[in-house]
């Protein structure tokens, strides 16, 4: 119930259908591309990076990742978050995904400001992943 029929509903599955398009970011980046357009290109590689770890982790909330080409959904036997769904097992892989690449990112910035914002953000994802096993509990 609540907030998360609201994300069911209109508007809310055209704006995740169209955020999470590797369609339409991969015309994004072929355009940027061929623009030269070096940060849209790289900001359109991280959002399809994002579809691609997305795509394997919702169960009953999946995305139309291929959208305005179809709008099939993969519906997932695991969930980042849902513990009908196999919900520890995807957040402790969204867990391991972020703490590897914060320290591959610590390794290659050296900065104090970067690395207490990768620290901060390696926190509050273990932060989270307690939160969520004592939840699923």
């Amino acid at each position: 119930g609540g907030l998360f029929q609201h994300y069911r509903m209109e508007p809310w599955q055209t704006v995740g259908a169209i955020s999470n398009s590797a369609v339409l970011f991969g015309i994004l980046v072929a355009m940027a591309l061929w623009r030269k357009w070096d940060l849209l290109a790289v900001a359109g590689l991280a959002a399809l990076l994002h579809i691609a770890l997305d795509f394997p982790l919702h169960a009953d909330d999946a995305h139309r990742h291929f959208w305005p080409l179809t709008d099939w959904r993969f519906f997932s036997p695991i969930s980042y978050w849902d513990p009908s769904y196999n919900g520890r097992l995807g957040a402790l892989i969204e867990t391991a995904t972020v703490l590897v690449a914060s320290a591959l990112l610590w390794v290659r910035f050296t900065g104090l400001r970067t690395r207490l914002a990768l620290g901060a953000l390696a926190s509050l994802q273990i932060a989270l992943l307690v939160a969520q096993l004592n939840w699923a509990s």
